[in-house]
């Protein structure tokens, strides 16, 4: 027996099993057991398979795309942060009249000097309470880079210290503003940290 060629129908070959007597042309197509291809549908399994390998292909593809898009993204998104920071400006001095309130005491804040050496300059000024009393000295530092301040409240008498404040100010507005936190350090019964906010006055 052998199989004679008849007709194309859409791609496809017509075969009629034939007797090999009269077969003047026989097409023999020989079963490749290591690719699993047999005689009939061959093609169209081929077809298949490279329809699947460009379908994965382009899968891969729009995942890369997808993981540059999410990366471009991280990237501005962390570029802004410093960004946002640099657009901070904060007054480049901070000496005049302060009042506000710590803990629960009106309080004025004179700032009467500020050096010019080093990130973080030397303060010196007063500090009493409102609308009198608690006249004392104040030392410390600010640093004009990052809008903080530190400086200890002495006794006016004796210069012994009593109280520690730490403080940033907001950035330069229409009202220069700070706040932050004091400590308690030589009033026993009082001992402690506590909130404050100054405002500048002049």
């Amino acid at each position: 027996m052998c199989l004679v060629k008849l007709a194309n129908q859409t791609s496809r070959m017509v075969w009629e099993d034939q007797d090999s007597s009269s077969c003047s042309v026989c097409a023999v197509k020989k079963e490749d057991n290591r690719h699993g291809e047999t005689r009939r549908g061959g093609g169209n399994l081929n077809y298949t398979a490279l329809s699947r390998v460009a379908t994965k292909a382009k899968n891969n593809t729009r995942r890369l795309q997808m993981k540059k898009l999410l990366f471009i993204l991280f990237v501005i998104a962390a570029g802004a942060v410093p960004s946002i920071a640099m657009m901070a400006n904060w007054p480049a001095s901070i000496v005049g009249t302060w009042q506000g309130v710590a803990n629960q005491s009106n309080v004025k804040l004179i700032i009467k000097s500020q050096g010019t050496v080093g990130a973080c300059e030397a303060i010196t000024g007063t500090m009493s309470n409102l609308p009198s009393g608690g006249d004392s000295n104040i030392q410390g530092f600010y640093c004009p880079a990052t809008g903080h301040l530190t400086f200890v409240r002495k006794d006016i008498n004796n210069n012994s210290t009593f109280q520690s404040y730490s403080g940033s100010l907001a950035d330069i507005g229409p009202e220069l503003r700070m706040a932050g936190t004091f400590g308690e350090v030589n009033f026993v019964g009082h001992l402690g940290d506590y909130g404050l906010f100054f405002e500048k006055r002049e």
